[in-house]
C-alpha cells in the first residue's frame, strides 16, 4: 500500500490527479478502505473500460475535475500467426513479463484469433512494442492502438463441468486444473495458489460460487455455479477456464 499511499501525498502536495499502478481487485478493494481515511481527497478506479479487472486507482483533490484520459492507459495489438498454435492468456502474460515490464505496468490482455490485445501504462507502449517480439513460439509485431479499438471477447472461459467430493480448495484446484488432489495440496502450501486475488495456504478452505482460483504459471478458472448433488453424493460444478 506505501505506492498507494505515496500517490496520495503527492495528489495533496500538488493538487492534480495521480494515478497508481495497475492493481488486482482485491488490492484496489484494500486500497478504497485506506483512502476513505483522506478527508482531503476522492478517487476512483479506472481500466481502460467499463468491466475491466485489473484497475489504476484515480486519486484527486475532491474539487478538481479530470479526463480519464490521465490515467495515462494505453492499448497495444499484437498480430501473428496463431492458426496452429492454441495461445491462452499464460503464454501472453509470460512474453511480457520476459521482455522486463512489471506485471503493475500492464492491465488485462484479450486474446483473439490472430492478435492479442493488451492494456498498458501509456508511458510503456515503446518498449512493450520494441521488446515483445513472439508469444510462446509466434512471431509477432505489436502496435498501439486508440482505447476505443478494444475488442471484448464474447466469452473469457471454455466452460467444463466436474465433480467435487467437496468444496475444499484443494478438491475444486484438482477438478479445475486437471492435476492429482495431492499435487493440489503440494501447490497450495507451496504458496502458489490464490482465491480472489489472495494467497490461501490452507486445502481445506471452503470455495464458493463465483470465486476465481489462480495458479502460478498455470492460468486460473472461476467457479460459475454450483449445479447441485450428484446422485453418488459429490457436488457438481460449471467450472470456467479463462483462455
Amino acid at each position: 500500500m506505501h505506492h498507494v499511499l505515496d500517490k496520495a501525498e503527492v495528489c495533496l502536495k500538488k493538487g492534480q490527479l495521480q494515478p497508481t499502478n495497475f492493481l488486482d481487485p482485491y488490492t484496489v478493494k484494500v486500497a478504497f478502505d485506506i483512502l476513505k481515511g483522506i478527508q482531503e481527497v476522492a478517487f476512483l478506479s479506472w481500466g481502460g473500460y467499463q468491466e475491466a479487472e485489473r484497475k489504476k486507482i484515480g486519486i484527486y483533490p475532491a474539487d478538481l475535475r479530470f479526463d480519464k484520459k490521465e490515467f495515462s492507459i494505453a492499448l497495444i495489438s499484437f498480430q501473428g500467426n496463431f492458426k496452429f498454435f492454441e495461445n491462452n492468456h499464460r503464454h501472453v502474460l509470460g512474453a511480457l513479463l520476459a521482455s522486463g515490464i512489471k506485471r503493475d505496468k500492464f492491465g488485462d490482455i484479450f486474446i483473439g484469433d490472430n492478435q492479442v490485445q493488451v492494456i498498458v501504462d501509456s508511458k510503456t507502449t515503446s518498449y512493450v512494442v520494441a521488446n515483445v517480439v513472439s508469444i510462446g513460439p509466434i512471431p509477432v509485431v505489436g502496435e498501439e492502438k486508440k482505447i476505443e479499438d478494444l475488442l471484448l471477447p464474447k466469452s473469457l472461459f471454455k466452460e467444463i463441468r466436474a465433480t467435487v467430493i467437496s468444496m475444499r480448495l484443494d478438491a475444486v484446484l484438482s477438478a479445475g486444473f486437471f492435476v492429482a488432489r495431492g499435487k493440489s495440496a503440494e501447490l497450495i502450501k507451496k504458496e502458489k495458489v490464490k482465491v480472489n486475488w489472495q494467497h490461501i495456504t490452507r486445502i481445506d478452505y471452503q470455495i464458493e460460487e463465483g470465486d476465481i482460483l489462480s495458479v502460478q504459471g498455470k492460468g486460473r478458472i472461476k467457479v460459475l455455479e454450483v449445479l447441485g448433488t450428484t446422485r453418488k453424493d459429490r457436488i457438481a460444478l460449471k467450472i470456467g477456464i479463462y483462455v
